[in-house]
This record gives C-alpha cells, structure tokens and sequence, in this order.
C-alpha cells in the first residue's frame, strides 16, 4: 500500500548581498515503528527527491522511485532509488512503485504518523560592509531546518480481512472447495502436517468446525 507525497520549500532573504539560492539541501522523511503479533516492523527513513538540484531558491520534494521485489516479501522486498525516472526493470521479478512510499503489509487501518525534516538551508556566507564601503566576506555553515508533522491514513488493508481458523490437514479443503492461486503447488505442506496433527493436534481442537476458508503458505512456515 503505498502513497505520494509532495513538498514545496522556499528560501527567502532580505539582504541583496547573500543571494537568494540558499533553500534546503536534503529533505529526509522518517518513520514510526510499528508492532505486529510482537514483532517489531521497523519503517525505513527516505531520502526526499527535488525536482531541481540544490542550490535553488525554491524546490519541490517527492519520495525517491520504489523498485519492488515480486512475491511474498513485505517492505523487505523494497528499494528506493533517488530518481523520478521510470525504472527499467525485469517485470517477471520487479514492479516500478513509482514514486510514492510503501507501508507494511501487515498495517492495520487507522492513521498513522511521519515527520519530514529538512536540512542544509540557509546562506553558506555573510557580508559586511564597513564605514569606508569595505566589504568582507565569512564563510559560515548553513543553518536553517525544519522538522514538519504529518500523518497518512491505511483504508481498506487486507491484513483486516484474514480470517485464521483451524484447519484440520487430513480434509484442509472441505466441501470441494478449489485451493487458491495463493496455494497452488503448495498442498504439500498438508501433508506433511498430518502425522503430527493425528497424534497430537486433535486433541487440541476445542470442537472448531472446519468452514470454507483461505490459508496462505507464508503463515504455514512460520
């Protein structure tokens, strides 16, 4: 699931001596981690792409080029390049995200927060100018930042449909349902599955009735 977002910055100064390309160097977006089933879902920070290289008066920022991995990976399977360009990939194994920044597929509904932190603004000299029109100049540090907060919204995850329930191995598709695309060449893991469910699993079933359902094999090799 991912989203654009889009940030415009402007440098201004009154004194004519300093000029006025001195808007931020770097924008970085960073992000709050986020707890699933006890697991910890760490959210990388990226690095913002302007539309005009530094240094300018005024800019926009966009989150870098997402270049996907193809299968059951979650945000793993991300890379983020600094670009706006198309990504020529090879699209039996990666996907162009385009630009946007993609949260976890384990995220629940709900709204969540960033921050977005701009730094390096500001003049890179000073001038002054004395009684006898003398002029000197100081190199200094740019000293300008900003930390901006913001927040995005996840609606309609599907992490919210899964439905776990038991599933018994000896019959894991009842009613002659069709396994999904999802399993398709992994009916095996059942199988396997069998022997330790007869002499132990059983036991522990607690009556739950097998109804039609989809299993995925990512949670089966956990």
């Amino acid at each position: 699931m991912g989203f654009a977002y889009k940030l415009k910055t402007e440098y201004h100064n009154s004194n004519p001596h300093n000029g006025t390309n001195h808007d931020f160097s770097k924008i970085i977006a960073e992000f709050d981690t986020e707890e699933y089933q006890g697991d910890t879902i760490i959210l990388p920070s990226v690095e913002l792409v302007p539309k005009h290289a530094p240094p300018v008066s005024e800019n926009i920022w966009q989150f870098p080029r997402a270049k996907i991995e193809r299968g059951q990976k979650d945000i793993e399977a991300i890379e983020y390049l600094h670009t706006f360009d198309p990504l020529e990939v090879d699209e039996s194994r990666y996907v162009d995200g385009q630009n946007k920044y993609y949260t976890s597929f384990y995220q629940k509904d709900g709204e969540y927060p960033f921050v977005v932190k701009g730094e390096g603004a500001g003049v890179t000299y000073i001038t002054h100018t004395d009684i006898d029109g003398n002029t000197t100049v100081t190199p200094v540090s740019p000293r300008l930042a900003t930390c901006i907060d913001q927040t995005y919204n996840i609606q309609g995850s599907p992490h919210d449909d899964y439905i776990y329930r038991r599933v018994d191995p000896n019959n894991p598709y009842p009613h002659n349902i069709r396994p999904g695309w999802d399993w398709l060449g992994h009916e095996g893991y059942f199988d396997e599955l069998v022997p330790w469910y007869n002499s132990n699993g059983k036991e522990n079933s607690n009556g739950i009735e097998v109804e039609e359902f989809s299993v995925y094999p990512q949670e089966v090799r956990r």
